[in-house]
């Protein structure tokens, strides 16, 4: 796959190639499990607002998230 992922389900790092030549790492990454199935959850601080913002986010098909799940 065009994805390496190094690490476990409580912190991992996904790593990608966006274009020849350039590619892209997050770290920080987590699995959770929620009522809708486990989802990739991505690097983030929370805001006055209560509210965690996202440091980064990449959009994967559902597909691509259950693949890079199914990594760890």
């Amino acid at each position: 796959p065009g994805f390496s992922v190094i690490g476990d389900r409580d912190r991992f790092s996904i790593s990608f190639e966006v274009c020849e030549g350039c590619r892209v790492s997050i770290n920080g990454c987590r699995v959770y499990t929620s009522a809708n199935g486990d989802f990739i959850s991505y690097p983030a601080w929370k805001g006055n607002d209560g509210k965690y913002h996202d440091y980064a986010y990449i959009t994967f098909s559902k597909e691509e998230q259950e693949m890079i799940i199914g990594m760890l």
